[in-house]
């Protein structure tokens, strides 16, 4: 199992779902379900996601598997921000994993200078604000560009709402955690952008031509079921070596 993709993957996909590093908290956190479609050049639906978010806690349902090639995240993954550890889910079970846990099995694994050049790769990305705006889903979103100074025909073209109040900062806070200990803090910025604000849409250009974009969609603002970000009732609770023998 390559670990170190796993991690790198993780990050890039959360980004894409919308990671943003902010102190910042609001009086009112959303609670509710948004669904994400990630889409190839020709609008076709490659993988889809369910996000089930509240305060200090965010669940994404999915297969995971495609996206980090990691086969114990066929079934999704909990980030317990408030307890400072991650649930993978796997069927009826739950493998709890800690950061230490965590960042012992990434360390033996990763490949030599692999932190540098996730490090390299946050050097080289440029924001640029717009003043163009586009109405998405109901609500008013303006556009940021981020582009690679090495490849400038790379763009991802953000699309940023500021009234979902979630505090995706203080979700992802364990994440962000375990990338620093292992010296990869860039790659919380690969992505970024304003404070308080979500991106609804991202597109993927290269050389003018879209390739590919990420979308949430379906956004219900409603109160979660304990199953929804938690360890449900009477659900078996695994150990991360349990886990990786059940794949073995």
């Amino acid at each position: 199992m390559n670990t170190s993709r796993f991690l790198y993957s993780l990050v890039l996909l959360l980004a894409s779902f919308a990671i943003l590093i902010t102190e910042q908290l609001y009086a009112q956190h959303f609670e509710g379900e948004i669904h994400v479609e990630m889409r190839n050049s020709s609008g076709e639906i490659d993988d889809s996601y369910v996000l089930f978010i509240k305060e200090n806690r965010l669940r994404i349902d999915g297969d995971l598997k495609r996206a980090t090639n990691v086969p114990v995240l066929r079934d999704g993954l909990t980030i317990r921000s408030d307890l400072g550890d991650l649930l993978i889910h796997t069927g009826n079970r739950v493998a709890v994993v800690n950061l230490n846990e965590a960042e012992m099995l990434f360390r033996q694994l990763m490949p030599r200078n692999e932190n540098r050049q996730i490090e390299e790769a946050s050097e080289r990305i440029r924001m640029q604000t717009t003043d163009e705006r586009r109405t998405i889903d109901g609500r008013s979103a303006y556009k940021t560009i981020l582009t690679d100074t090495e490849n400038p025909g790379n763009e991802a073209h953000l699309w940023l709402v500021s009234d979902l109040q979630i505090a995706w900062g203080e979700l992802f806070q364990p994440i962000e955690k375990l990338a620093g200990s292992l010296g990869m803090d860039g790659a919380f910025n690969l992505i970024s952008w304003p404070d308080g604000y979500t991106p609804v849409l991202v597109e993927n250009f290269n050389d003018g031509e879209l390739n590919s974009s990420v979308a949430l969609t379906r956004i219900t603002q409603r109160r979660l079921q304990r199953a929804e970000s938690d360890i449900a009732q009477g659900q078996e609770v695994i150990s991360l070596f349990q886990l990786m023998m059940q794949q073995n």
